[in-house]
C-alpha cells in the first residue's frame, strides 16, 4: 500500500470530480430529475403558482425517484474498479483511505449537485409559464412550513434552494449507501435498488415502529415538515444528521474495501 500526500489526494480529487461531474451520467441524471419533476405533476390536478405545486409535490411518493435518478452519476465507482480489476492497481499506488475518499466526495457532490440542478431547473422551466406566487397562495401552504419568512419576503429563489438543498442531502446519503453495497454486491440491479429498500423501510417500518420525527430520515431531509421551532435549527439538524451519517457510511467502506482486499 502506498504513501500518500497532499499533491496526490488533491491529484486524486481533481481526477474523481472530473471524472463525476464531466460526465454523460451526470447531464441525464439532472435530465432525469427535471423529468421526474414533471412527471410528478400529472398526478397534483390542475398547474397552479410554482410556490405551491412545488410544496404540494413533497407529498407525492413519485417525486423519490428524483433521489435515485440523483445517485447515478458516480455511484458505481468502486462497482467499475473492481469490475475492470483497476482496484489492485490503484490501491499498489496510493493509500487505500485517500482513494475512498476521494471517490466518496466526488460521488456524493455529484449527487447532491444533480440532485439539486434538476429541481432548480424544473423550477425555472415551470415559472417561465406560470406565475412563482398569487395573492392568497400563502395562506394556502401549511402554517408550519419550512422557510415559509423567505416565501413571505419574495425571495423565492432562496427559498426553493434551501429545501432543494435539505432534499438533496439525503441523496448524498443514499449514494454512499449505494457505493457501500457496490463493494460486496458486483450486480448493478441490486446496488440501485438500495435507495427504494430505504425508502421503503424508513416511510412505512420504521413508523411502525417509532413515531419520533427527529430519527426519521424522510422527515429530517423533507425540506419542507418542520421538526424543530425555527428554520436554522431544521436545516442545521439535517446538515449533522447528513454529516454523521456520511462519516459512518464512509468509515464502513472503508473498513469493506480493507476487509475485501487486504483480508484484515
Amino acid at each position: 500500500m502506498g504513501a500518500l500526500n497532499n499533491s496526490d489526494i488533491w491529484r486524486m480529487l481533481k481526477i474523481d470530480f472530473e471524472r463525476a461531474f464531466l460526465s454523460v451520467r451526470f447531464a441525464l441524471s439532472v435530465a432525469i430529475g427535471v423529468s421526474v419533476c414533471y412527471i410528478t405533476l400529472l398526478f397534483c390536478g390542475h398547474p397552479g403558482p410554482t410556490i405551491y405545486m412545488f410544496v404540494y409535490m413533497h407529498d407525492r411518493s413519485l417525486i423519490f425517484l428524483a433521489l435515485i435518478a440523483g445517485v447515478l452519476p458516480y455511484s458505481a465507482c468502486f462497482y467499475e474498479d473492481f469490475l475492470h480489476g483497476n482496484i489492485r492497481n490503484v490501491l499498489g499506488r496510493v493509500d487505500v483511505g485517500g482513494y475512498v475518499f476521494s471517490k466518496s466526495a466526488a460521488a456524493v457532490a455529484s449527487s447532491v449537485a444533480a440532485f439539486l440542478m434538476g429541481k432548480l431547473i424544473f423550477i425555472i422551466l415551470y415559472s417561465i409559464r406560470h406565475p412563482v406566487c398569487l395573492p392568497g397562495v400563502l395562506d394556502a401552504l401549511p402554517g408550519t412550513m419550512l422557510y415559509k419568512g423567505f416565501v413571505e419576503e419574495e425571495q423565492y429563489m432562496i427559498y426553493f434552494l434551501l429545501v432543494s438543498l435539505q432534499k438533496a442531502l439525503y441523496c448524498g446519503v443514499l449514494c454512499q449507501a449505494v457505493m457501500l453495497v457496490s463493494v460486496w454486491l458486483q450486480n448493478l440491479s441490486i446496488m440501485f435498488s438500495v435507495p427504494l429498500v430505504v425508502f421503503y423501510v424508513v416511510n412505512f417500518h420504521f413508523r411502525n415502529i417509532t413515531d419520533i420525527a427527529c430519527l426519521n430520515l424522510a422527515r429530517i431531509f423533507d425540506g419542507v415538515t418542520r421538526i424543530w421551532m425555527t428554520d436554522i435549527q431544521n436545516f442545521m439538524y439535517a446538515l449533522m444528521a447528513a454529516m454523521l451519517l456520511y462519516l459512518l457510511l464512509f468509515r464502513t467502506t472503508l473498513w469493506s474495501i480493507r476487509r475485501k482486499i487486504y483480508h484484515v
